[in-house]
């Protein structure tokens, strides 16, 4: 995690800054990139807001598990240290909350862009004439006898 992460997000509704500022702490610990901006991870907290808004068992679902979370780390999980934040999340990593963070995270933070860039994906390839022209198999790392070679072009 990098060392400082934002405290607040805007444009909360549903949310407290309490419970936007853990969501932000959690999904940085549950999928760290340091050299992603928080504005990224705060795109799914606020994502989050506005489901939890238009579904109120959603809404408690997830301020009462922040509050468990809290209550479980003796105050404010968030001050723990991290290996102390990443074995309370493991314990909680089967339950409909931890699965709800962790479903929004895979589907809308890696769907975003501005992540796409940072982990150097350009993107869908459809658009510009799909991989097979555009170097699918151009992998340095991969010695060449493991290589696939490039199938004939379907006509």
């Amino acid at each position: 995690m990098p060392a400082t992460v934002k405290e607040t997000t805007t444009d909360l509704r549903a949310f407290d800054q309490e419970t936007a500022s853990a969501l932000l702490h959690i999904c940085r610990m549950a999928f760290p990139h340091p050299r992603i901006d928080d504005e990224c991870y705060e795109h799914v907290v606020n994502l989050l807001d506005a489901k939890a808004l238009a579904d109120p068992h959603l809404a408690t679902l997830i301020k009462d598990s922040v509050l468990v979370l809290n209550y479980n780390a003796g105050g404010n999980w968030q001050h723990l240290d991290d290996a102390a934040r990443l074995a309370t999340l493991r314990a909680i990593s089967h339950t409909t909350f931890f699965q709800t963070v962790r479903s929004e995270m895979v589907n809308s933070f890696y769907s975003n862009p501005a992540v796409w860039r940072s982990l150097g994906y350009e993107g869908p390839s459809n658009d510009k004439g799909g991989y097979d022209n555009r170097g699918f198999n151009g992998i340095s790392w991969l010695r060449p006898d493991d290589r696939v070679p490039n199938p004939e072009p379907m006509e």
